[in-house]
């Protein structure tokens, strides 16, 4: 996790940077698995420990306990020496989560937005979110260190902008990085929400992967994509690498329809235009066992899981409309596949491993590709999997620009 590569560091500031490391990435260390480890003397990392045990940085656990020779000490990370808050963005709501050093949440806030709003006011939200979750925490929460946001649309880190977002409309083309950091009062970074859930679910499942592409099916009108190659998230020369949303789509449609968001991938496959249609069914007396599985269930809301209930059930409507839908992702994985050809394609987001009914039409339609088959996967997190990559970022982020400097400062 740490980058212990760079040249400027003298000997003391790798050693201590390299110890450290060892310590993240375990619950309990001694100093005796660091020498197998890394073949640093015991009194080096004697001195080490005892640095960072006074800069609180880690805590002492106690011994291990053996049946036969010496007990050595453990150490571990303290969790309590400073947290994190990622924000996880949609169309209609922030959610907040508190998270320790450790990478462990410590605490969960969420509330809606008026899209139509003012970045003002959402960034007042942000603030509002951040008093919640450490006031809830107590003095836990004293030292907030960094702020992540995971957001879809296009994420500029070079340049510090978010660009075009398809479901969060106030955050585009701004400076968010600059405000979020004004209100917050501590370093923030931002990350297109399909690159986090990527780096989530492949590190987390599939770590023995190493090429790989995520989709992310947003609940609102966002479809974007991660791209992992040889181990390496992809972004691209300009930062938009996996903008699969914004494909031309419909050749049907003219550039200029293209152009103000007709005949995009996302116009015609997202699944707020799936609820329409089911919904515009509905209203002309179609989709009937789909509509009273919504009505004995006190007028539940649209989701994939009601959807496919009603497919299963036998609701032609509801497969046909679905089929459209599917037959969309279908085209656009098959050419994914046949362009960087990727060892595996998770479709995740709001889709995960309990739509089985997606994963079996989708196997369906590829079943007569032969070698050109993509190995398709159902997301094991979900929207989780943005969580557990922002996690990850965080911490790469904190541990790298903010204690390593703490450490040998």
């Amino acid at each position: 996790m740490l980058n212990i590569s760079n040249p400027e560091l003298s000997e003391k500031d790798r050693n201590q940077l390299q110890i450290l490391d060892e310590l993240i990435s375990g619950e309990k260390v001694s100093a005796s698995d660091i020498v197998s480890k890394i073949g640093i003397s015991a009194a080096t990392i004697s001195r080490v420990f005892r640095n960072l045990k006074e800069k609180e940085l880690i805590k002492y656990l106690g011994k291990e306990k053996k049946e036969k020779g010496r007990s050595p000490e453990l150490f571990s990370i303290n969790d309590k020496y400073g947290y994190m808050i990622h924000y996880y963005m949609t169309a209609t709501d922030i959610y907040g989560y508190l998270i320790d050093i450790t990478g462990h949440p410590e605490g969960k806030s969420h509330t809606g937005y008026n899209p139509q709003g003012t970045l003002e006011e959402l960034l007042e939200i942000i603030d509002r979110i951040r008093n919640e979750l450490t006031s809830a925490n107590g003095q836990r929460a004293g030292r907030l260190l960094a702020a992540g946001f995971s957001v879809p649309g296009v994420v500029n880190q070079k340049a510090r902008m978010v660009h075009k977002i398809p479901d969060v409309y106030l955050l585009s083309d701004t400076r968010f990085f600059d405000y979020a950091e004004r209100v917050l009062g501590v370093p923030v970074i931002v990350n297109n929400v399909s690159w986090l859930a990527t780096v989530g679910e492949k590190t987390s499942v599939y770590p023995f992967v190493e090429d790989l592409a995520y989709i992310t099916i947003t609940e609102s009108t966002g479809i974007g994509m991660g791209i992992v190659i040889g181990n390496k998230l992809v972004k691209g020369g300009r930062n938009y690498a996996g903008e699969v949303g914004q494909t031309y789509f419909d050749s049907r449609r003219t550039f200029e329809d293209y152009l103000n968001g007709k005949g995009q991938l996302e116009s015609e496959a997202s699944l707020q235009t799936l609820y329409h249609r089911i919904e515009e069914k509905l209203r002309g007396g179609g989709c009937g066992i789909l509509g009273k599985m919504m009505e004995e269930e006190n007028g539940r809301p649209l989701s994939p899981e009601i959807l496919e209930r009603a497919a299963v059930s036998g609701d032609e409507d509801v497969r046909e409309i679905m089929g459209q839908t599917l037959k969309a992702w279908a085209a656009i994985l098959i050419n994914i596949d046949l362009m960087i050809n990727p060892e595996l394609i998770v479709v995740g987001g709001r889709i995960s491993t309990e739509n089985q009914y997606i994963l079996t039409s989708l196997n369906d339609m590829f079943s007569r590709l032969g070698m050109f088959r993509p190995d398709i996967r159902l997301s094991v997190h979900g929207e989780n999997a943005q969580l557990i990559g922002g996690i990850q970022a965080l911490k790469e982020y904190v541990f790298n620009h903010i204690i390593a400097k703490e450490v040998i400062g």
